[in-house]
């Protein structure tokens, strides 16, 4: 028997079990069917390594049985799925030249059910007045598998100028007419 591998089931965290029956010889006459099991299509296994899942047996008329064990891996060559918020558009803080990013999360689901999610710049950072910045973000999961949105972010200003007068001596003069 030989090593099998599989991807998962479109939009699952397993793979049906399809296979095809080994291969099997006699010296005499007599070879009966080989039988597997579970069935080729009757049994699912999750992400990774399965040692002897389907074992497979043979019997001949003098009643000798071989049996042999398939190794099965599975595979996730699926990507996440991520979606990104809406653009933002922030103001400075109160008495700065810069705002603090900040955007709703993204959300993010894969056919494992395991995914992280990172974006750059984070939220929390700092930008300038000004500034436009593209925020790129990354669903991964435990396969290694990567999808990305992104969103745009600017920093507007729109905090009043303060005028300060000057104070000093103070002239009533009278007002001619």
């Amino acid at each position: 028997c030989e090593a099998l591998t599989l991807p998962t089931d479109d939009g699952q965290g397993v793979a049906t079990v399809v296979y095809g029956l080994p291969a099997a010889s006699d010296n005499a006459a007599g070879l009966g069917e080989v039988m597997c099991t579970p069935v080729s299509g009757n049994a699912t296994a999750g992400v990774g390594v399965h040692v002897d899942l389907i074992t497979c047996t043979v019997s001949d008329a003098a009643g000798n049985v071989a049996t042999c064990g398939i190794t099965l891996q599975v595979v996730d060559d699926e990507a996440p799925e991520i979606t990104c918020g809406d653009n933002v558009v922030l103001t400075t803080s109160a008495g700065e030249a810069t705002g603090v990013l900040a955007f709703d999360a993204p959300t993010a689901s894969d056919n494992t059910g395991n995914v992280s999610v990172s974006c750059s710049p984070a939220a929390g950072s700092a930008l300038q007045y000004d500034q436009q910045v593209t925020v790129t973000c990354t669903a991964s999961d435990a396969s290694g598998n990567t999808a990305s949105c992104t969103l745009f972010a600017v920093v507007e200003d729109r905090e009043a100028p303060v005028l300060t007068c000057p104070e000093g001596p103070r002239v009533d003069a009278p007002l001619s007419g």
